[in-house]
């Protein structure tokens, strides 16, 4: 299947799931990008995928459970197996605005031929108007919540220096983890390309592998609006 993919992990959180589900079937062309949700065992499992039928997303149910490091690869890496060129990865605590994939289709496009790693809807600059629109930067710092990538990226940079187990760092550290792998060693001199005024942001407070209430606030994007105006999206150089 040639073409983009939209690719979401889940797990146990259904009080998270169905408003994250509510808010990308508000976004312009959802049921265009394929959405397939990559969901864990559990015991609400069956109840989640229900959820997910009927907001129109293909149920992928993993055979065991892959964790918050593994079944991010796997649900990548399972799309651009099934031939994508282009591949958002979301997840199960983080909404969308509904412009996103209008962002993705657009950046998918412009920066096919450039040095840019990945393309993250969420973003963290400070002094940002929320109103703006369609600002959208090249800067060095990988984002996870929400984010996409070619396939050219993926077999050549990402897929095998992905980090399955923490290797990369330490469990107890804060600089762990398959994003945090990306940041400190795969980045190189690659760019990562996004919006000024995030397209996404955390609702995850509770019940997740790695966040602690004491640190939520510190990943809520300021900027995250869940509605805009349809405006051209502009790359503006020279910020970071």
């Amino acid at each position: 299947m040639s073409g983009n993919r939209l690719v979401l992990t889940a797990n146990d959180r259904p009080y998270y799931f169905q408003p994250v589900l509510d808010s990308w079937r508000t976004a312009r062309g959802f049921t265009d990008w394929s959405p397939t949700v990559f969901l864990e065992p559990s015991p609400v499992r069956e109840s989640m995928a229900r959820l997910a039928t009927s907001a129109g997303i293909e149920v992928h149910l993993n055979t065991q459970c892959r964790g918050v490091l593994r079944n991010p690869w796997h649900a990548l890496n399972t799309a651009f197996t099934d031939g994508a060129d282009f591949t958002v990865l979301a997840e199960d605590d983080v909404l969308v605005c509904d412009d996103i994939l209008d962002m993705f289709t657009w950046a998918a496009a412009r920066f096919a031929d450039d040095h840019v790693l990945a393309v993250c809807a969420c973003s963290m600059q400070p002094d940002v108007d929320p109103a703006d629109t369609n600002t959208v930067i090249r800067h060095r710092w990988f984002n996870p919540l929400v984010w996409g990538t070619w396939t050219d990226r993926w077999t050549q940079v990402l897929r095998d220096t992905w980090d399955h187990d923490y290797s990369s760092g330490t469990p107890h550290a804060p600089q762990s983890g398959w994003d945090w792998n990306i940041n400190l060693r795969i980045m190189n001199d690659w760019s990562i390309a996004g919006p000024l005024a995030s397209r996404s942001t955390h609702i995850g407070e509770y019940g997740g592998t790695h966040m602690q209430p004491a640190q939520f606030a510190g990943s809520v994007a300021p900027t995250f609006r869940p509605r805009r105006s349809r405006a051209p999206f502009v790359l503006v150089t020279g910020i970071r």
